[in-house]
């Protein structure tokens, strides 16, 4: 899975890319440390940096937020926390890649459909099978699955939300509820932009090649710009 040594190259190449400091949080880790624990070491992360902002040289008006799949999902997370503790935005735009916005248990009839076919047939095909699972090892209970942390889909309230530009996988499971929160954000007034690689599958599936990431991360780079 992803980590610090793994994410490092592509890191670096978005700080030179963008000309920013990036800050990669090293959280700890379920099962051991359940949910919400990654997302309160980011925010804590957050609040230090912003503390220290003048000994890190962080310009408080251009910090911007990105994660990808679990990472994505803390993000938005990271976002609702800003807002209720704060309650203004801090955060110039937010950027999320393929995220997990809905790890709640979806039955397989709200699938049922040619897209979600399509999707199973260019990938692994157990997608959600395996989110189940992870979801037991990740969440210490159902309901914690279900609330706007656990799950950002299940979100109303987007007041002091920052711009979000949601980044997706057209062979990905994961962009059915990325879609979702997409909508929900514009209908709810929200600036939002999801753009949708095409003939990208999941980053996780094996036949994707390392020409597929780095198109992937050149296009990421330009939003973030």
């Amino acid at each position: 899975m992803a980590n610090r040594w793994s994410n490092e190259p592509i890191l670096c190449k978005y700080a030179l890319k963008t000309n920013s400091i990036i800050t990669y949080v090293n959280y700890r880790l379920a099962p051991e440390y359940k949910h919400p624990t990654a997302v309160y070491d980011c925010y804590d992360c957050l609040k230090f940096l912003l503390e220290h902002k003048a000994d890190f040289h962080i310009d408080e008006k251009q910090i911007i937020l990105m994660g990808d799949s679990a990472g994505g999902m803390i993000c938005f997370s990271i976002a609702q926390l800003a807002r209720d503790e704060a309650h203004r935005n801090l955060f110039k735009k937010m950027v999320l890649i393929y995220p997990a916005m809905d790890n709640r248990k979806v039955p397989d009839d709200d699938l049922s459909w040619d897209e979600r076919n399509m999707i199973y047939d260019n990938t692994f095909g157990l997608q959600y099978k395996t989110g189940e699972v992870m979801s037991r090892w990740y969440f210490p209970s159902w309901e914690s699955v279900n609330s706007p942390l656990g799950s950002p889909i299940v979100c109303d309230d987007y007041a002091n939300f920052p711009p979000v530009r949601i980044f997706t996988c057209e062979y990905d499971a994961l962009k059915i509820a990325a879609r979702e929160v997409a909508e929900k954000m514009r209908v709810g007034g929200r600036e939002e932009r999801r753009l949708t690689c095409r003939t990208q599958e999941s980053m996780f599936a094996i036949s994707v090649s390392r020409e597929q990431c780095t198109q992937c991360g050149d296009r990421i780079s330009t939003i973030v710009d």
